[in-house]
């Protein structure tokens, strides 16, 4: 799998995110990243065009599941698509995510052959390389909350692995890979975590990629108020009080603050590949029958000319 080269460290489909507190604009995103080599010329050239039919499969060609996975392959060029939405967000929330996404994802990576945006509702991602079904877990963003949780770090740790442990298997069993848990700690303190992965996967893939995403949170997100990791793994972020493991195959998240149906309006980011594409007219259809398509149950895959496109809700 490709990895998109990034400031302070590479960033690749997997992605850890630990949850900050912090001005962002709701509709900007987290993150983002372009390849940086075999950039496509302009929008009438072959990639382009298939990129744009790819984007417009994607948004509004297939049944509405909330997760969308579709390829072009119309010579010369393939393009793989996917578009994912967070399960607990709404259909509405949804739609408007992946809608900004696409729009987004063009303007910030042009004439690029691989792109990823990511929010805190949903993932967006398109490449000329096979992605579907793996799982990459090489590198990784990191962003700090500097805030101490104010009770014994350690306990805290092993509550929080206690916690996202549970969720491993039972979102690799569950239907959609999803699935949401709370923990009591202390007198009056509640812990919520939310595991996700996306449904191109099998059931043991999804389980290793949120093995991956919880063993790195002893080293990582341990005991700080809060956090974002996009990555897999960190080598500069001391305990978390909440924090949430983004990979593009999987999601985990734990917080001592509820935010199950809640958008977090704080937090986005775009990871794209620098390489430009001349399928630009197939990413923006691609990226129109994704944003289109998306509702309950949240998931939608599509393929328009070579062009291969997903979108799940989380």
């Amino acid at each position: 799998m490709h990895s998109f080269n990034v400031q302070l460290s590479l960033f690749s489909i997997v992605s850890l995110l630990l949850l900050l507190v912090h001005n962002a604009s709701a509709i900007d995103p987290l993150f983002s990243s372009c390849s940086n080599s075999n950039n496509h010329t302009s929008n009438d050239d072959p990639f382009a065009k298939n990129l744009n039919q790819l984007m417009f499969q994607l948004i509004s060609g297939s049944p509405c599941t909330g997760y969308s996975l579709s390829s072009i392959d119309q010579s010369p060029y393939k393009i793989n698509g996917l578009a994912l939405c967070r399960g607990d967000v709404n259909r509405t929330t949804c739609k408007s995510c992946i809608r900004n996404a696409s729009t987004q994802i063009l303007q910030l990576c042009p004439y690029k052959r691989q792109g990823i945006i990511l929010f805190d509702e949903c993932l967006l991602r398109y490449s000329d390389t096979e992605f579907f079904g793996q799982v990459d877990d090489r590198d990784q963003f990191i962003l700090v909350n500097t805030g101490n949780v104010s009770w014994l770090q350690s306990e805290f740790n092993t509550q929080v692995m206690q916690l996202m442990g549970s969720l491993k298997g039972d979102v690799s069993r569950s239907p959609l890979f999803f699935g949401t848990a709370t923990m009591r700690i202390g007198q009056s303190e509640m812990l919520y975590g939310l595991a996700q992965c996306t449904r191109d996967l099998s059931s043991e893939s999804c389980e290793k990629c949120l093995e991956s995403a919880v063993g790195e949170l002893p080293s990582c997100c341990g005991g700080k108020r809060g956090a974002r990791v996009v990555g897999g793994s960190c080598n500069d972020c001391p305990f978390k009080k909440s924090a949430a493991i983004w990979f593009d195959e999987c999601f985990h998240r734990y917080s001592e603050n509820a935010f199950f149906h809640e958008i977090d309006k704080q937090e986005s980011f775009i990871v794209s590949n620098t390489q430009n594409a001349s399928l630009s007219l197939q990413i923006t259809q691609l990226m129109s029958s994704l944003r289109k398509e998306v509702h309950p149950p949240l998931f939608f895959a599509l393929e328009v000319m070579d062009v291969v496109g997903m979108t799940e809700k989380l």
